[in-house]
């Protein structure tokens, strides 16, 4: 089905007109030109149908409200179409005027953001996107169209941590290093979510012709949390149990928030044996991710300095949960610190030295009372 330009019918519809009332040469030659245009405008839409492709690499991801924005560049359409229709040259190709002018358009066009893909209208920054279901085109800001429809085809990187788990269906495991890239369909892709660590995640869109592929990312969870475990038993003389009681204890408060429907930044300061153990017992794909700190101390003073700094550097959701033997002068000024800056935090601990006061925002719960399955302690103090 083809869409006329207004204009360009009411001006046929006139000319049609006036031949009949007055029937010359002129009216003759102008009803012709018409339609040699209008028949260039319907071979470049079968032109379009038929080969045009859009490639877009998407450089940049970002959030909006409760989906997962991507930023993108589109990286060429080599096709020329006449009349109404467009060509794409990198973004768009309607820039004109000084160098200046079309420096500062491809600046500000570089990124744009994608809230959803599939057919209705949505926004890319101020460009309206109109997904046609009679015309089955793509129509930005009602001038540029494509007869394409999209499918995403991911290229995963593993992040720079030592660690990353990824869960098993992306076909993905366990990577030690940085790993290459591997393309996979977006079906067969986990669904991340609002807040997720994507700047090592790249992009391409393939446009395919008649498929409509879609994929909505949704913010299912209700917060962020940022997991902080670090206990050494050599270290910090856990009293009452032993290791595996504390990796089935860290195993089970991570189950609990999963359970809640939470969000887990699960940051570990211990072998990379017990977080494999970790990883082998929880569904990782509810996880946020996995990062195996350089190994230290609560007891050393210039260490609480640098862990608010990882705490500050991985929270965006303002909620702690702390794993810590012991409660003492260098941990209440890590909760001071961050109690200042509207941290939510709750802690789970096995002694405290002195009879601290606490801001409001800040929860107790004794690891001892947790494991021996006090529930009504358990339901009193677990944020």
């Amino acid at each position: 089905m083809i869409k006329i330009n207004k204009g360009f019918l009411i001006s046929f519809i006139v000319l049609l007109l006036l031949n009949y009332a007055i029937g010359n040469f002129i009216s003759y030659s102008l009803i012709l030109v018409f339609l040699v245009i209008f028949s260039i405008e319907m071979i470049s839409l079968i032109v379009a149908k038929m080969f045009l492709n859009i490639e877009m690499i998407l450089d940049e991801v970002a959030v909006v409200g409760e989906k997962i924005a991507v930023g993108y560049i589109c990286n060429k359409l080599s096709i020329y179409l006449s009349a109404n229709i467009f060509a794409i040259n990198e973004i768009i190709d309607d820039i004109s005027g000084s160098e200046e002018r079309k420096d500062k358009l491809n600046l500000e066009r570089k990124y744009h953001t994608i809230t959803a893909i599939k057919r209705g209208k949505y926004v890319i920054n101020n460009l309206d996107i109109e997904i046609q279901s009679i015309f089955n085109l793509i129509s930005i800001n009602g001038k540029y169209k494509v007869n394409k429809f999209i499918k995403i085809y991911p290229k995963i990187y593993s992040l720079n941590y030592n660690y990353k788990f990824y869960n098993s269906s992306c076909g993905i495991k366990e990577s030690l290093i940085r790993s290459s890239y591997r393309n996979d369909d977006i079906n067969n892709i986990r669904q991340y979510e609002v807040g997720d660590s994507l700047e090592d995640i790249h992009w391409k869109i393939t446009a395919k012709e008649n498929k409509l592929y879609t994929k909505t990312y949704t913010n299912k969870h209700n917060e962020e949390k940022v997991v902080i475990v670090s206990y050494y038993l050599e270290k910090d003389k856990f009293d009452y149990f032993m290791e595996e009681d504390l990796t089935s204890f860290v195993i089970s408060l991570c189950k609990d928030f999963i359970n809640r429907n939470n969000h887990i930044k699960l940051l570990i300061n211990n072998d990379a044996k017990f977080m494999s153990y970790i990883s082998n017992n929880i569904d990782i794909s509810n996880l946020l991710e996995y990062s195996l700190e350089n190994q230290f101390s609560f007891s050393d003073k210039n260490y609480i300095y640098y862990f608010n700094d990882i705490i500050e550097n991985n929270l965006d959701k303002k909620n702690v949960i702390l794993i810590i033997s012991n409660i003492d002068d260098n941990i209440k000024n890590l909760i001071d610190m961050l109690s200042r800056k509207d941290v939510n935090i709750t802690i789970y601990f096995n002694n405290c030295n002195k009879n601290y006061s606490f801001c409001n925002n800040i929860k107790l719960v004794n690891i001892i009372d947790y494991i021996k399955g006090d529930k009504e302690y358990e339901k009193r103090n677990i944020s």
